[in-house]
C-alpha cells in the first residue's frame, strides 16, 4: 500500500513521465501481491478465532498443500530473487483442518521469504 501511495505522490508532485512510472510499476505489484498476502491471511486467522468451534478436520494431501502455497508466494520469492523448492512425499496425508494448515504453512513460507536476504 506504501509504495502504491509512494507512486501517486511522486506522479503529482514531480510530474513523471510515462516511461518512469512504468519502470516503478514491477516494484508496486509485487508489494501489493505481498500485501494481499498478508491481508488473506490476517482474514483467515479472524475468521477462524471467530469460528473456534468449527474446526473440519479431513483427510488433507500436504505435499499437494503445500505446491499450492508455494505457487501463491511465487511473486513474493521472485521479487527477491529466492527460489522456493517445495518438496514433500507425494502422497502424505494428514488428519487436519485444511484451512488452518493452509494458514499455517502460508505464515511459514511468508516469513521465510521476508527475513531471507535477496538471493538468499
Amino acid at each position: 500500500m506504501y509504495a502504491l501511495r509512494n507512486l501517486f505522490q511522486n506522479m503529482q508532485q514531480y510530474d513523471l513521465p510515462a516511461d518512469e512510472i512504468k519502470t516503478m510499476l514491477p516494484e508496486v505489484v509485487n508489494e501489493l501481491t505481498y500485501t494481499t498476502s498478508l491481508m488473506e491471511n490476517l482474514l483467515q486467522w479472524a475468521r477462524s478465532q471467530m469460528q473456534a468451534d468449527s474446526v473440519k478436520p479431513q483427510l488433507i494431501d500436504v505435499s499437494g498443500l503445500m505446491g499450492e502455497v508455494a505457487k501463491l508466494l511465487r511473486l513474493q520469492a521472485a521479487a527477491k530473487k529466492i527460489k522456493v523448492e517445495a518438496e514433500g512425499r507425494e502422497g502424505s496425508l494428514a488428519y487436519a483442518d485444511k484451512d488452518m494448515i493452509n494458514l499455517v504453512l502460508r505464515n511459514l513460507l511468508s516469513n521465510a521469504i521476508k527475513f531471507t536476504p535477496e538471493k538468499g
